[in-house]
């Protein structure tokens, strides 16, 4: 098939360089693996894998080159806006795509930080591909959790990587984060509340920093690298511990800290009823953990109708033991990157803003 031609696929023409939005009722049927998994970024035929034969509400976003670019584990590389056809508009998903060279190399690095209640963990992240270079780091978080404690924990990270100091560096906290100042906190010492962390670790660290909630580093790295890689619309990113964290990108632009896992349902507090951590606490069955999910994501889906559902945390090791049991009209996906989520997704967001 060339590159100009176009395929049907349930009845709707999609052009293999045709770039911006598609919607239509796909079925998977004779021809799917030709026309779509050759062509396609790499979240739709998840999308396809996960629901089978069934119609699926699909919002296709195809930036197509001829002879497609793919990257190591198979996801294709982000497409350029450039390659479209006259007349396809100018929609773009993001103001930077990793590995979109924009007319150069990329060559960029940059630091992620991810401070938890237990351990303090960074590394050095590729941001063309977003693996980690070299090792990554991790120091017990200190007791007390202080903030000059833990700012000093980050200088030795930074100065065990050896980041030089025109690399940015980017620190996920577990809690709100409002123009880089912590409104409240639950994980770490209470000292915390009130401090502006982009303030602080810029100066103990030497270096511009910039902080960002834990979740929604996680969604932005899932965005960027991983399981809703070139995905237009509403993306909805959770992580399910021992609470439910969340990140809703809506377009490329992170909405930031939603805190979906504490909406009330049916009068409790949405994660003390299925987040992953009460799963275990109360010994349950994937069947009955199951429908406390739906009862979760089925809300959520009433509030946003979002486009896609990507599903994180360490539980998501074992998707196939709850994923096919929900039943949505949103497409719901593992989460791709695991645990390297939230350094990659703060180096991510360091570049960006730095």
């Amino acid at each position: 098939m060339s590159a100009d031609a176009s395929a049907q696929l349930g009845g709707v023409a999609v052009p293999r360089t045709l770039s911006g939005r598609r919607c239509g009722r796909l079925r998977r049927g004779a021809g799917l693996d030709e026309c779509v998994r050759e062509a396609a970024p790499a979240p739709i035929t998840k999308l396809l894998d996960c629901h089978g034969p069934q119609y699926i509400d699909l919002a296709l976003t195809f930036g197509l080159n001829s002879g497609a670019e793919r990257r190591e584990g198979g996801r294709e590389a982000a497409r350029s806006v450039d390659s479209a056809p006259a007349g396809a508009g100018s929609y773009s998903l993001w103001p930077y795509r990793p590995g979109h060279s924009q007319g150069t190399a990329m060559s960029h690095v940059a630091c992620g930080i991810d401070i938890g209640g237990s351990g303090v963990k960074g590394a050095l992240v590729a941001l063309d591909t977003g693996q980690f270079v070299g090792e990554r780091v991790r120091i017990q978080t200190p007791r007390p959790s202080t903030p000059e404690a833990v700012a000093q924990v980050c200088r030795q990270i930074i100065d065990r990587l050896g980041v030089g100091s025109d690399v940015p560096v980017g620190i996920t906290f577990p809690a709100p984060i409002v123009h880089g100042t912590v409104r409240f906190m639950a994980n770490l010492d209470k000292s915390w509340e009130g401090i502006n962390v982009d303030e602080l670790m810029t100066r103990l660290l030497g270096r511009r920093s910039y902080a960002l909630n834990d979740a929604d580093a996680a969604g932005l790295a899932e965005i960027a690298y991983g399981a809703a890689q070139g995905m237009a619309g509403t993306v909805i990113v959770t992580t399910l511990g021992t609470g439910i964290g969340s990140a809703v990108i809506v377009d490329g632009t992170l909405v930031p800290n939603t805190e979906l896992g504490h909406l009330e349902i049916d009068g409790h507090d949405a994660e003390t009823r299925a987040s992953s951590g009460q799963r275990t606490l109360h010994d349950m069955s994937w069947k009955k953990w199951a429908k406390r999910l739906q009862r979760y994501y089925s809300h959520v889906e009433m509030l946003f109708s979002p486009d896609l559902f990507v599903v994180g945390g360490g539980v998501s090791k074992k998707h196939e033991k709850f994923l096919p049991l929900l039943r949505l009209r949103t497409p719901i996906v593992p989460a791709a990157l695991l645990n390297t989520a939230g350094i990659v997704g703060a180096a991510w967001r360091a570049f960006r803003v730095g």
